[in-house]
């Protein structure tokens, strides 16, 4: 989750923006051409969304090879050709993952190679993109939309090939992706700061626990499943494990902030205000760091719950450092 205010002021203006007209600019990736010469490209007609809407992706193939290429029975989606459009979170996570047929090449009725991609060609398959969390692989939605935030469209692993026998096509490293950034919002009229319920924290944590990458991070847990797995990380550490806080998901939703391993003794965190903003809930966050060493590590961590909002959360931290003792 972002963590400067400059990410707010930034994400306010385009918000107010894109709550007055949902136009503009075209957000779109290059194609990306392989070493064989097929390329995949992806294109949004806009860059912000509502919640709970529905988006138009256009996923584009490029035959630039010099052999023509066809569909054949791919594994998933039966004769023809096929491929996946992915959805990803800010953390890159996969939200969404629809098979999609190529709806817009000619079918025939037989043949093993239904689908004739001439070589020099370009193809254009536009496809339907509900925003809303997948319950399976499959991208068949939940009922639960796709909260505010920051989001990315992957388009690839493209079911086809330039001859008999062949699977995906060919790409950079295997599997060609197209990737195109896009926004979720909602947008209300400010609802001045929201109740906090304090439901643990302290001066250490088994979240991410043993990754020597993790250096903090803030968490928005929106889902009951999403809370419990956070929850056996954090607790892990413990013995015996401290059962998960009650938390009706319904209403409300639970924020993390995690500082990561420390060795400065009276490091702290603690989230002291959430504040609802038109589009963005804001979220302060007060880090307290201290010349002192730990010969041991501490994990510094503040959960809580406040009530629930499909509105972007942006966290702000504010950094108190503690003198030197003379």
């Amino acid at each position: 989750m972002p963590r400067v205010r400059s990410i707010v002021v930034v994400l306010g203006t385009l918000l107010s923006a894109a709550a007055m007209a949902l136009g503009g600019e075209i957000a779109s990736a290059e194609p990306n051409d392989g070493s064989l010469g097929y390329g995949f490209g992806a294109q949004l007609a806009q860059p912000f969304y509502e919640v709970g809407s529905q988006a138009t992706a256009s996923v584009f193939f490029f035959n630039l090879s010099g052999q023509d290429a066809f569909g054949f029975d791919d594994p998933i989606g039966g004769e023809g050709c096929s491929f996946f459009v992915n959805i990803v979170d800010a953390w890159g996570r996969l939200v969404r993952r629809p098979h999609v047929p190529c709806p817009l090449v000619e079918r025939m009725p037989t043949g093993p190679f239904p689908f004739p991609f001439p070589a020099g060609t370009f193809h254009r398959f536009d496809v339907p993109l509900p925003l809303f969390y997948a319950s399976s692989e499959t991208g068949d939605p939940d009922g639960a939309p796709l909260p505010g935030g920051l989001y990315t469209l992957k388009a690839i692993q493209f079911f086809g090939g330039p001859g008999p026998g062949e699977g995906n096509f060919p790409g950079p490293g295997g599997n060609p992706e197209a990737q195109v950034p896009f926004r979720i919002f909602q947008c209300s009229a400010p609802g001045g700061p929201l109740p906090i319920r304090e439901l643990s924290g302290g001066l250490f944590s088994g979240y991410r626990a043993g990754d020597p990458t993790f250096s903090g991070e803030d968490l928005v847990l929106r889902t009951a499943e999403a809370g419990l797995r956070f929850w056996r990380q954090h607790a892990a550490i413990f013995f015996p494990p401290p059962p998960p806080p009650a938390v009706d998901f319904t209403q409300e939703m639970v924020l993390v902030s995690s500082l990561g391993p420390r060795r400065d003794g009276e490091a702290s965190v603690r989230i002291t205000s959430v504040e609802e903003k038109p589009c963005h809930l804001e979220v302060t966050v007060r880090e307290i760091r201290a010349p002192v060493f730990l010969p041991v590590l501490t994990a510094p961590i503040d959960i809580v719950a406040v009530p629930r909002s499909l509105k972007e959360v942006v966290f702000i931290h504010e950094l108190v450092y503690l003198p030197s003792a003379p």
